[in-house]
């Protein structure tokens, strides 16, 4: 086993070999960006309860209210009827990137995320995971044209004409100048 010194001398190699071979010179403040992972953000769970879901338009897309995680804004969206390969046959949910906050560092963001459908009588929720790049283009969505079948829109998850869609990110990405 190396000792502490042998391990200090093989790290500073490391720094020099790294810095000398990507010729990195020291730069300005503000001129480089940082890249950060958050686990469990602020805002992580955000849940959209649907009054009067018989009344929703089934061909149509719904949107939630915007919410703030990380530095982006989002809105759940579904199709009651389906969308694409669900259209007819699924209940879709898709998580859509609706623009960044103020001041924020325009640029793509990698999130892993549970989609769900909630189960308002026995708590056996329906729900899948996501994860990959989200591109920085406000409106494009993520999700599942098949995410529910539409034989189960009924109760334990459609109760009293309300219906609840949920996200939970486990992380994602921030990036900023530095």
């Amino acid at each position: 086993m190396p000792t502490s010194r042998e391990k200090g001398t093989l790290l500073e190699t490391v720094v020099s070999l790294v810095s000398g071979f990507l010729g990195v010179e020291h730069a300005l403040s503000g001129t480089a960006e940082c890249f950060s992972l958050i686990e469990k953000p602020l805002n992580h769970k955000v849940t959209w309860m649907m009054t009067m879901f018989s009344s929703f338009g089934p061909e149509k897309a719904h949107h939630s209210n915007e919410f703030v995680v990380g530095n982006r804004k989002w809105r759940i969206q579904v199709h009651p009827r389906g969308f694409k390969e669900g259209r007819g046959k699924s209940f879709s949910v898709y998580l859509v990137g609706n623009g960044f906050i103020n001041n924020a560092l325009k640029a793509n963001t990698i999130a892993k995320f549970k989609l769900r459908v909630l189960d308002q009588v026995n708590r056996n929720h329906i729900e899948k995971p996501y994860m990959g790049w989200l591109g920085e283009e406000p409106g494009v969505s993520h999700g599942f044209s098949d995410f529910m079948p539409l034989e189960k829109l009924d109760e334990p998850y459609l109760v009293n004409d309300k219906f609840y869609v949920g996200v939970e990110f486990e992380f994602i990405s921030v990036t900023n100048t530095c």
